[in-house]
């Protein structure tokens, strides 16, 4: 009888702990390769979306059952959503163990995406050693989703938790931490002079009880590379268009006036 033919990749990113994610390649297709499974194994690191995609179509004119996406540290979930997407083929997330690496929280939200979007997949984590990685020894039809040992065993809730709390410290309101890194990069550009900040009278009026860190954003802004806009009487009346249409919510009058 022949052997469940599977793919294997393993995933990070340049600036990670690519040494982890060499070991963790190691690590877990020796385990694989133990079981009854032919493994398909892509010899190096896939450290980007292109080589994602490009690698996976590769593996899918293999005839394989199922690609084993090894995420041994922190990654763009993108990378493994958009090579699902090409190839069709159903998927195993694998988020492998190591507290220096982030690879269980990198194959969480990757988990969470393809979920998202209706993507066949199975996820497990864990130590190609532990009995949790050991499970991709059976049949992908036969795991179990679980977030008991990722939750129970690991700092991972705790430790989002504390990103959040002293992001919003040093922010002085709530964040999205997704759009964090878009946003210093936009300021970065408006104080180069190479984009202008356009700042209305409503900005000026909420800055005013902002916090000192809220406000010291426009203020190390050059004054050359701000524009002040104010509210026309024409702005007013189609804002209150907006609202009454219900194009807007009632609470929204300050976006609609500046829209």
């Amino acid at each position: 009888m022949p052997k469940p033919k599977i793919g294997l990749m393993t995933l990070s990113l340049p600036r990670e702990r690519t040494d982890i994610a060499e070991q963790a390649h190691k690590e877990l297709l020796a385990a694989l390769q133990k079981q009854s499974l032919e493994v398909v194994p892509h010899p190096k690191l896939v450290l980007s979306m292109e080589d994602a995609i490009r690698v996976s179509e590769d593996m899918a004119h293999q005839h394989l059952c199922t690609i084993v996406y090894n995420v041994a540290t922190w990654i763009y979930a993108p990378m493994v959503v958009s090579a699902v997407q090409v190839t069709g083929l159903p998927s195993i997330v694998y988020g492998y163990r190591s507290p220096a690496a982030f690879g269980l929280v990198g194959a969480a939200i990757t988990h969470g995406s393809l979920d998202e979007v209706g993507f066949t997949h199975r996820f497990a984590y864990g130590h190609p050693t532990d009995p949790v990685g050991r499970r991709l020894g059976v049949p992908a039809r036969d795991l179990v989703l679980t977030f008991n040992n990722l939750i129970r065993r690991t700092p991972f809730v705790g430790l989002l938790g504390d990103m959040v709390a002293e992001l919003e410290e040093a922010y002085g309101h709530p964040v999205d931490t997704e759009f964090r890194e878009i946003s210093s990069a936009l300021m970065d550009e408006f104080r180069k002079g190479t984009m202008k900040a356009v700042v209305s009278e409503i900005t000026m009026v909420e800055l005013m009880n902002a916090p000192p860190e809220v406000r010291k954003i426009l203020e190390n802004i050059p004054k050359d590379n701000i524009e002040h806009v104010e509210i026309t009487e024409e702005a007013s009346i189609l804002a209150n268009r907006y609202i009454s249409e219900g194009v807007l919510g009632k609470d929204k009058l300050a976006d609609a006036q500046v829209a």
